[in-house]
């Protein structure tokens, strides 16, 4: 009953409180999702439209971009591919032009890992942020993971948990909120793996999400140890590391789980998710918040549309 107190009262009231706005988001995210393609296509492009106008009014740098590409924003209402016709945004392009692609508002800085180039800093306003929580809600429903059932998140940054007043207090009751607890693992010793196990067994989540490495150091460690019996978590989704064929086979046959995939960076967060009765490798894109560009072969070329504060235009991300 407190699982789901949790998630049908006391999330929405801390949400309201807190003045966020992210379940409306997330229902408005469901809705597109039962919609026909044809439909779809049609709010990407309006949704595309709008995030291009408000670069044209708002940001410096599209500004001038728009101009010595002469570009029309509205031509993208005919056909979304006139987006082509502007240059690609890169990493570089946005650690020189900061200053003139953001808007003052955008306040919240989330920063890149710097596995594809040096690090950059990314900003979004509160609005932009509620639509990743949005989203990260839809992600969990695609595993599964619905708000009423238990979830652990696999943690190494001791030093960013809080551990006094009312910081520790806002922690916790965040992850109360959510059905969320935090295990801890510090290195891939057997004796920090055995304290992971135990924990994990006590926690009992649906769900285990975290670095696909460490993922796989506890279901190893069942393996060699010859815990291998219940079904320990139902689902692994797997976050800042690439899954690996070998990983998953380790995890599913000794945590006895199902796993699942998901694609994002620290520029949109979530951009992708598997679903849980497809292979992990067929993700899908969240097309109500992004335009992902075709491609064959080679880079990822994404615009997004939710975070206005920033605008990502034809974002080359640097992954394949």
């Amino acid at each position: 009953m407190i699982r789901f107190f949790n998630a049908f009262i006391l999330f929405p009231l801390l949400e309201k409180k807190a003045k966020r706005e992210i379940l409306p988001k997330y229902r408005e995210l469901k809705r597109f999702e039962k919609l026909t393609f044809a439909e779809q296509l049609e709010i990407q492009k309006r949704e595309l439209h709008r995030i291009l106008l408000s670069a044209k009014a708002h940001s410096l740098y599209y500004q001038d971009l728009f101009k010595q590409s002469s570009f029309d924003p509205d031509l993208v209402l005919k056909d979304i591919r006139h987006l082509e016709k502007l240059p690609l945004l890169t990493k570089d392009i946005v650690r020189e032009q900061t200053a003139r692609i953001k808007q003052p508002h955008a306040k919240h800085a989330r920063k890149t890992g710097g596995s594809t180039g040096q690090s950059v800093f990314f900003y979004y306003d509160n609005e932009g942020l509620d639509w990743t929580s949005a989203i990260n809600l839809l992600a969990y429903d695609m595993a599964h993971n619905f708000t009423y059932r238990n979830d652990c998140h696999i943690s190494s940054e001791i030093g960013n948990v809080p551990t006094k007043g009312k910081a520790k207090f806002l922690d916790w009751l965040k992850l109360f909120s959510q059905n969320r607890k935090r295990l801890m693992i510090t290195s891939f010793s057997d004796g920090d793996l055995k304290r992971a196990f135990d924990s994990l067994v006590e926690i009992k989540p649906f769900l285990l999400q975290g670095h696909p490495s460490s993922g796989y150091a506890i279901a190893d460690y069942i393996r060699r140890h010859e815990l291998k019996g219940p079904r320990y978590v139902s689902v692994f989704e797997p976050s800042g590391e690439t899954l690996t064929p070998k990983m998953v086979q380790v995890m599913e046959e000794n945590l006895g789980c199902k796993v699942v995939n998901r694609y994002g960076n620290a520029e949109f967060g979530v951009i992708a998710h598997s679903r849980w009765e497809d292979n992990y490798t067929k993700l899908k894109i969240f097309n109500r918040a992004f335009y992902v560009e075709p491609v064959e072969q080679g880079g990822l070329v994404v615009t997004g549309f939710t975070n206005p504060a920033m605008p990502l235009i034809r974002y080359d991300t640097g992954d394949v």
